[in-house]
């Protein structure tokens, strides 16, 4: 943001924006004024001329997501998330934090039908869920925070063949990876702790990689298998200290196990199952 001056009482150019005139202030892109105030707080029709609106709110308005279609590097934080809009691009947030509203709404970074982008270096806090990819194949999530979001950390539906690789998903509301008809994923090397409910639930998905990753201190399972998820292979993970009844619950058969850490898990593995000591 520039400097800006304020407007003194009397000025001439309070309520003197024309909105016939290229570059209005009545301009959808300045209903806001450079400081971020509402320009609309005395009801009348026509805003002030300049970056300064005389009777503007105090408070702010939260900025709808922005859509990027390009390679792009962020070189500050940002509030409001971001929309992945176009294939084969980058998202190099430069280790900045993209923060959402205080109520928890809508998505920090958000991928649908897309592929072969990737993301990486971003934290992504306060949002409904951190990241949302939906029906997206061939995308690389990496070096990724998502924290403090009101549901999922990473919420992960109907895709397809993505690498996501040494994240971290923490103290959110809901699970930290939350994988619903995923197939041939690829997680390596993340780690997932402190969530409110499972650390990674993994629903109806087929044949994805759990690799060297960690899942420790949630409310719920470290791990859970369920709903018809099969041949996803699980080698050198460790999930332990999770408060829920088992660290990995496995209630879908067949999955391929082999040198992991699993603190508590039931003692009788379900029918079908190879144990931790067996190759897939």
């Amino acid at each position: 943001m520039t400097e800006n001056h304020a407007l003194a009482a009397g000025s001439p150019a309070i309520d003197s924006g024309n909105p016939a005139a290229p570059g209005s202030s009545v301009a959808a892109c300045e209903l806001l004024d450079q400081r971020r105030f509402r320009r609309d707080a005395d009801d009348v029709a026509t805003y002030d001329i300049g970056t300064f609106e005389f009777n503007a709110a105090p408070e702010m308005i939260m900025p709808g997501p922005r859509t990027i279609v390009q390679n792009t590097t962020l070189d500050q934080n940002q509030t409001g998330g971001i929309i992945i809009g176009r294939d084969d691009i980058v998202l190099d947030c430069a280790f900045h934090t993209i923060e959402g509203p205080d109520d928890g709404t809508g998505t920090g970074i958000e991928l649908k039908l897309r592929k072969g982008v990737t993301v990486r270096n971003c934290t992504v806090t306060k949002f409904r869920n951190g990241f949302n990819i939906e029906d997206s194949t061939l995308n690389v999530i990496a070096h990724n925070i998502a924290t403090n979001n009101r549901n999922d950390g990473f919420h992960i539906l109907r895709s397809e063949g993505n690498i996501f690789d040494d994240n971290t998903a923490e103290k959110n509301d809901d699970d930290g990876f939350d994988i619903d008809g995923g197939k041939a994923n690829f997680f390596r090397s993340n780690v997932v702790h402190e969530n409110k409910n499972k650390g990674f639930n993994i629903d109806s998905s087929l044949a994805n990689f759990f690799i060297d990753n960690t899942s420790d201190e949630n409310t719920d399972r470290g791990f859970r298998v369920s709903h018809v998820s099969r041949y996803n292979p699980f080698a050198g993970n460790k999930a332990c200290n999770n408060k829920g009844r088992f660290d990995f619950e496995e209630n879908s058969h067949p999955n391929f196990f082999r040198g992991n850490v699993f603190c508590k898990e039931p003692k009788e593995p379900s029918p079908g199952r190879i144990r931790n000591s067996e190759r897939f």
